[in-house]
C-alpha cells in the first residue's frame, strides 16, 4: 500500500509540475502566446438548440410513429449542421443506405426564420418514420398531425413556460363559451402560415387533437403510418374520411357508452360529441373553469328532470330542482330522480371555477341526503342551497365584468402598439405581409386621397 501511495503522488506531483496553470490557458514554447478554451453553454448555444429541436423531433415521431406494425421500412435520420460559408443551409438528401441526411443551418434563429422551416423538417421525421421518400413532404406539410407536432416541439423548446390555458387562449376561450369547432372542418381544412390569425387558431386546434389522440392510444398502433400512407396513395381521400377510416373501430372498443351500435349509423356525429367532450376535458377543469354563461347552462340542464307521476295521475310531471323538493310526494319514484340529479352535479363540479365550488357541493350535498330525509327542512334546505348558487353565480358574473372592463382600460401603451410594431416590420419584407393586396390597396387609397 505504502508503495502504491509513493508511486500516485509522485504522478501527481510530476503532473502538476509540468502542466499549466490552468485548465483553460495554454502557453506555448515558441511564441509565448495564450490560448483560452472557449466552452458554450448547450442551453443557450445557437447550434445546441438546434439539435435540440431535431432531436426533440425524432422522439416525437418514434412516439407517434412506433416501430411495430405492417412490415415497413424506417429511414435512419442524421442532422447536419451547415457552417457559415456552406450551401445549402437548409436541406435534406438521402445517402447510399437510404438514410435521411438533415442539412440545417448552425444557428436556430436562422432555422425559425426559415420560411416553413419547422414543418418541413417536421414533415421529413413523419416521412422517414413510415419509409418514404423526402420529396413527398409538400402533400403533408399543412396536415393537421405535422402542424400539431411541430407547434408541440416549438413549445417544449420555449424558455418561458405558460400555463395551460395561455398556451391555448383562443382555444380556451372559445370552450369555456361552449363554442366549439366541428371535427370535420378542422381536418379537412389545413391552413397555411399566410392565413395569419386563423392558422393560430388551427394550430391550437391541432396540437390539441394530437393530445387527445394520445390520451386515448391511439398513436399505440399504426393509426398515423396508415393515414399518412393512405394520403400519400390516394390524395383525392380527404383527413377527415381516414381519421375516421382507421380510428373509428378503435374508439368504439374504448368509448363504448359514446360510440353505441346506434350511435355508430352516424359516426360523424358521434366523433364530433367525442371531440367536444375531449376539448372539455383538457380545457375546462378546476383551475381552467368554463365561463359563468357555460357554467350557468350546464346547471339548468343538470337540474332538470322529466319524471312519471303517480298511477292516477295522467301528465308526465317535470321541471327544475324547485320543482322536484316542492313535488316530491307527487312524483312516483322521487329517489331516483334526486340521486340521477346529484350524479350530474357532481360530473359538472370539474368545470366550474374555485367561488362555484362550494355552493355547488351544498347543493348536491342537499339532493344526496333527500333519500333518507325528506322531511320539510330537507326540502327547505334543497331550496335555500338552489339559491345560494345562483347569487354566487351572479357575483362571479359580476366579477367577470369587473375585470374585463378594468383590463380593457388598463391596457399599456406597449401592448396597445404591439401589434402596431410589428406591421410597421412588415414594410421592410413585402412577402411576408398578411393579405398583401389589401395593403397594396389601402396604401394606394391613402396617397389617392392624401390622408397619411
Amino acid at each position: 500500500m505504502d508503495r502504491f501511495l509513493r508511486i500516485y503522488f509522485t504522478l501527481l506531483f510530476s503532473a502538476a509540475a509540468l502542466a499549466p496553470v490552468s485548465g483553460a490557458v495554454q502557453e506555448t514554447v515558441s511564441g509565448g502566446r495564450l490560448y483560452m478554451l472557449d466552452y458554450e453553454d448547450v442551453t443557450l448555444s445557437p447550434r445546441a438548440k438546434v439539435v435540440d429541436l431535431g432531436e426533440r423531433m425524432k422522439r416525437l415521431a418514434r412516439q407517434t410513429i412506433p416501430a411495430a406494425g405492417e412490415n415497413r421500412q424506417v429511414h435512419e435520420v442524421y442532422i447536419e449542421l451547415a457552417d457559415k460559408n456552406k450551401q445549402p443551409r437548409f436541406g435534406v438528401r438521402m445517402d447510399r443506405k437510404n438514410n435521411f441526411r438533415i442539412i440545417l443551418p448552425d444557428r436556430y434563429s436562422e432555422l425559425l426564420a426559415e420560411p416553413e422551416g419547422v414543418i418541413r423538417l417536421m414533415s421529413w421525421m413523419v416521412l422517414a418514420r413510415i419509409g418514404a421518400s423526402p420529396e413527398q413532404e409538400r402533400r403533408i406539410r399543412h396536415s393537421w398531425f405535422i402542424t400539431g407536432m411541430a407547434r408541440k416541439v416549438l413549445e417544449e423548446m420555449s424558455p418561458n413556460k405558460t400555463p395551460f390555458a395561455g398556451y391555448f387562449p383562443a382555444a380556451y376561450a372559445l370552450t369555456s363559451h361552449d363554442v366549439y369547432p366541428s371535427l370535420e372542418s378542422l381536418l379537412s381544412t389545413p391552413l397555411e402560415p399566410g392565413d395569419t390569425a386563423p392558422r393560430l387558431l388551427y394550430e391550437e386546434y391541432c396540437e390539441l387533437f394530437l393530445l387527445m389522440c394520445a390520451r386515448n392510444g391511439l398513436f399505440r398502433s399504426s393509426l398515423l403510418a396508415d393515414i399518412v400512407n393512405d394520403s400519400l396513395r390516394d390524395p383525392s381521400t380527404g383527413p377527415y374520411a381516414l381519421f375516421k377510416k382507421h380510428a373509428l373501430a378503435h374508439l368504439a372498443r374504448k368509448e363504448k357508452h359514446v360510440f353505441t351500435e346506434e350511435v355508430l349509423k352516424q359516426p360523424d356525429r358521434a366523433l364530433n360529441e367525442w371531440f367536444q367532450k375531449e376539448l372539455n376535458r383538457l380545457l375546462n377543469w378546476n383551475f381552467l373553469p368554463a365561463s359563468a354563461w357555460k357554467v350557468e347552462l350546464a346547471y339548468n340542464a343538470a337540474t332538470r328532470f322529466s319524471g312519471y307521476g303517480k298511477p292516477d295521475g295522467e301528465t308526465e310531471p317535470e321541471g327544475g330542482i324547485c320543482d322536484l323538493a316542492q313535488s316530491w310526494d307527487n312524483l312516483r319514484e322521487p329517489e331516483k330522480l334526486s340521486a340521477a340529479m346529484a350524479e350530474r352535479l357532481a360530473g359538472m363540479g370539474r368545470i366550474v371555477s374555485p367561488d362555484l365550488s362550494a355552493p355547488l357541493r351544498e347543493v348536491w350535498s342537499s339532493l344526496t341526503a333527500l333519500p333518507a330525509n325528506h322531511s320539510p327542512p330537507a326540502l327547505r334546505r334543497v331550496l335555500e342551497a338552489n339559491a345560494a348558487f345562483y347569487r354566487a353565480l351572479e357575483r362571479n358574473i359580476a366579477l367577470e365584468k369587473f375585470l374585463s372592463d378594468t383590463e380593457r382600460d388598463c391596457v399599456s401603451p406597449v401592448a396597445r402598439y404591439y401589434l402596431t410594431f410589428g406591421l410597421i416590420g412588415f414594410s421592410r419584407y413585402s412577402f411576408a405581409q398578411p393579405l398583401k393586396p389589401l395593403m397594396d390597396f389601402l396604401d394606394e387609397k391613402s396617397r389617392n386621397t392624401g390622408e397619411f
